[in-house]
């Protein structure tokens, strides 16, 4: 009974205050005490107010939703421990807010790596979008520093990355056709080798949420590695054979990400009469003989330097683009000459002019360990055996978890029917000292042995082995 009463009155006094604070206006999101500021009081009073224990007001309502998606769950009580324990920042952003964000760090994460991983005479392809997941998911782990170190080269807070991806995930989930298909899967890797570490709850629940991630626990062994790579064979429509060429049983965790992308022309080419042979000058001014698809077209695209053309898939919601610089200019020179908010401007600068287009049917894959690229791009504490604060993920660990490599593999093939494209990536969570050789102790010659008191230390039997 008096449980019961107490639980009452918390109740009519939370009411109360959220009234008096409401009338003031000297309140944040996630502050449903109303005492002025968000700590582990209020994770706990919306606890208590999913559980049924007392209901809140409409403005402890309205402020406790966190997280900003429009509903009060144990989520909410979760982003507010994280908020105290200093890894999730205190901006909450709208949809709309999420994706101008998101959409932005997108195109610059894309032209970045596109500039980075550039050489010479080697095709290049990469999915900004399947690393920025990897990376997002790794970075709900981080603090301090490593956090906002990967924030600042991404371009966007945490809470909005979140918030983009789980909704770009959302918007990609139903096929407009059947013969359309656009996939996001992302799965976590726990290794079971060590026993004595934890891999946090709230973690795992915030990966979860916010990108349906498959958590998987599991001994770092052979057995692991195939049913890695088997999952993304799995979610690249075989287009991604495995990620990992071998795994680490010293490492703690791989984060993977893995998408596919298989759609039709909305006006396919007809391999009758719109194929046709043909020559393609190489970067070295060698030939190389092709087979062009021809059409015409009637989306234009210039930047002023080069010109190129938009092709629909048949959803309209996807497009295959093209530019080629103008001129004798290099195309070193001019995706050197890029940003991301240039790229967006030219794409969305559509002409209606007719075009006559010849553009080679071509096959592609393409991999890269990001590690030094990312850090070159200004993630440098994350890969730090020494610093790198990932205790929002993993605790009790041996040795200091870093991140000990970024694997990006693509694939595309683009034909007279359509195109067909997968990306995987892999954030492996390694130990950050790795721990040294074991010893070899081969009791195979004459040696001392002994019974002792482990008390005392004092042999209570001690002999030698001389002859077996």
């Amino acid at each position: 009974m008096k449980k019961i009463i107490s639980a009452v009155l918390a109740s009519v006094l939370a009411a109360g205050s959220a009234v008096c604070a409401a009338a003031a206006g000297g309140f944040q999101v996630g502050d449903v005490n109303f005492d002025g500021q968000v700590s582990i009081k209020d994770s706990t009073m919306i606890q208590k107010h999913c559980a049924g224990y007392f209901r809140f007001s409409d403005a402890q309502m309205k402020y406790a939703d966190s997280d900003g998606n429009g509903k009060v769950n144990i989520s909410d009580a979760t982003h507010i421990q994280r908020r105290v324990a200093g890894y999730a920042q205190h901006k909450v952003y709208t949809d709309e807010e999420a994706a101008a964000a998101g959409n932005k760090s997108l195109a610059n994460l894309g032209v970045t790596l596109l500039q980075k991983t550039r050489e010479d005479s080697k095709n290049t392809l990469v999915s900004p979008l399947s690393v920025m997941y990897a990376l997002a998911m790794t970075a709900n782990g981080a603090k301090g520093t490593t956090l906002k170190q990967m924030e600042d080269t991404l371009g966007i807070e945490l809470d909005g990355m979140n918030k983009f991806l789980k909704n770009y995930q959302s918007d990609v989930k139903a096929p407009y056709y059947n013969d359309e298909k656009f996939s996001i899967a992302n799965s976590i890797w726990c290794n079971t080798l060590y026993g004595q570490l934890t891999y946090n709850e709230s973690f795992k629940n915030t990966v979860t949420d916010n990108y349906s991630a498959e958590i998987k626990d599991l001994p770092f062994d052979n057995a692991a590695l195939n049913q890695i790579n088997g999952w993304v064979k799995d979610n690249t429509d075989g287009m991604i054979e495995n990620i990992l060429d071998q795994i680490n049983p010293q490492s703690y965790m791989y984060l993977v990400n893995a998408l596919a992308f298989d759609a039709e022309w909305d006006e396919p080419y007809d391999p009758r009469y719109m194929v046709r042979e043909g020559t393609f000058t190489n970067y070295d001014k060698s030939n190389s003989d092709v087979e062009y698809m021809s059409s015409e077209e009637f989306k234009y695209i210039t930047d002023g330097t080069a010109q190129g053309f938009i092709k629909y898939f048949k959803s309209h919601n996807y497009a295959f683009a093209a530019l080629v610089p103008s001129g004798e200019a290099s195309l070193d020179d001019y995706v050197a000459s890029l940003d991301g908010e240039k790229l967006v401007q030219t794409l969305s600068a559509v002409k209606e002019q007719k075009l006559e287009v010849k553009l080679p049917k071509f096959k592609a894959d393409y991999g890269n360990d990001l590690a030094e690229i990312l850090q070159d791009m200004g993630i440098t504490q994350a890969f730090d055996p020494e610093s790198a604060d990932f205790s929002g993920m993993i605790s009790n660990a041996p040795f200091n978890p870093c991140i000990g490599a970024v694997i990006h593999k693509t694939a595309i093939d683009v034909n007279e029917k359509g195109t067909k494209a997968a990306a995987a990536t892999a954030v492996e969570i390694k130990a950050g000292a790795t721990p040294e050789e074991p010893i070899k102790l081969n009791f195979d010659r004459p040696f001392l042995y002994m019974l002792i008191n482990t008390k005392t230390n004092t042999p209570f039997f001690i002999g030698t082995v001389d002859k077996l």
